[in-house]
């Protein structure tokens, strides 16, 4: 009897670590969708409303969520202190020092390529580097839904699949 619950104790841990690998697969996808929504934000608030950066990135905070939000925050905190830096270098140590963001090397070099020309240029120039930027992280969105399909069910499998082995091996 110790041994059935002991094997289905094992078997129950592995799968759970099978559903967390792909719930980060999700959690991923969710927050580069909140990042191109943000940016949308922050596009309509620069371009159309003509509304000065501090009060953007006021507005952008405010309306997203999880670790884009906390991204957001870490940028409009160095901007209310950004003494002797510029613009796009609070805005490369949010991208680097915000940790709660799933992203790759590559999304976070968009932000920060996008950061250097935030404030620096026109509304129409800026409005192109974001639609840039957007258009890219849909493109690693879209990416991330398809990893997110091709891999959810593996994860889940091999956590379950490692249980049973586990199990099998010792018994």
């Amino acid at each position: 009897m110790v041994r059935a619950v002991g094997a289905l104790l094992l078997i129950a841990g592995a799968s759970a670590w099978g559903v967390a690998g792909a719930a980060e697969l999700s959690r991923r996808a969710r927050q580069l969708r909140a990042m191109a929504s943000a940016l949308r934000t922050m596009e309509s608030e620069i371009c159309s409303s003509l509304t000065p950066m501090e009060g953007v990135l006021h507005t952008v905070s405010c309306g997203a969520n999880g670790s884009v939000r906390r991204f957001f925050e870490n940028v409009t905190a160095g901007f209310s202190d950004i003494g002797g830096s510029t613009f796009a270098q609070v805005w490369q140590r949010a991208a680097e020092n915000t940790p709660e963001l799933p992203f790759s090397r590559a999304e976070r070099l968009t932000l920060i390529q996008l950061g250097r020309s935030l404030g620096r240029y026109d509304a129409q120039e800026q409005r192109a580097a974001l639609e840039y930027a957007i258009m890219r992280f849909e493109s690693f969105c879209a990416r991330a839904e398809e990893d997110k399909r091709e891999k959810f069910r593996l994860n889940a499998f091999m956590g379950v699949a490692a249980g049973v082995f586990a199990v099998v091996i010792l018994l």
